[in-house]
């Protein structure tokens, strides 16, 4: 035991703290056009204007304030661009998984709200919902919403943006449909 302690008194006890390592959370603005088109499906004038709806939105992003407005709107069309679960998006962006649904949730309620299409009349919107209850017995439903994917031979030009997850060329479609097709 008195060895043991004479090893333990002769070792320098460092008590130097390692740096802490800052790393550039916003890549928007040291990113490559066409890296950021890969990254998040949008160019950088677009990402901007997506922030700017989000300024523009009366509803607060988070109560604290501790993530920025540009990387939630990044994170989010990250999650939105590549299908990826919460805790991929928030590794890849250093932000926890609870963190990402939330940045998502805030930042997806403005850019929802500024679409003109998602607007229902009342009136139609009641005639849809008959329709499909008559189709299909559940109530209160305005639409059907289904997507597949749809095999392409590979494109000469931004091949990549045509990949999907099994690594086929396809496009990605969806459609909502309401009582008529």
């Amino acid at each position: 035991m008195a060895a043991f302690m004479a090893v333990l008194l002769e070792q320098e006890v460092s008590t130097e703290r390692r740096p802490r390592i800052f790393r550039d959370r916003y890549p928007i603005y040291y990113m490559a056009e066409i890296e950021l088109k890969e990254r998040y499906r949008m160019p950088r004038i677009k990402i901007l204007e997506v922030l700017d709806l989000i300024r523009k939105d009366k509803s607060p992003i988070s109560r604290s304030h501790a993530i920025p407005e540009i990387l939630q709107v990044l994170v989010s069309l990250r999650y939105y661009a590549k299908e990826y679960i919460n805790n991929e998006v928030g590794d890849l962006h250093g932000i926890s998984k609870a963190r990402v649904s939330r940045c998502i949730t805030s930042v997806s309620k403005p850019i929802v709200s500024e679409m003109d299409n998602t607007k229902f009349r009342q009136q139609k919107m009641n005639v849809v919902k008959r329709g499909l209850h008559r189709i299909a017995k559940v109530p209160n439903v305005i639409g059907a919403v289904d997507s597949t994917l749809i095999p392409i031979i590979a494109p000469k030009e931004n091949e990549v943006a045509h990949v999907c997850r099994k690594g086929n060329h396809s496009l990605n479609i969806q459609a909502v449909v309401d009582h008529e097709m």
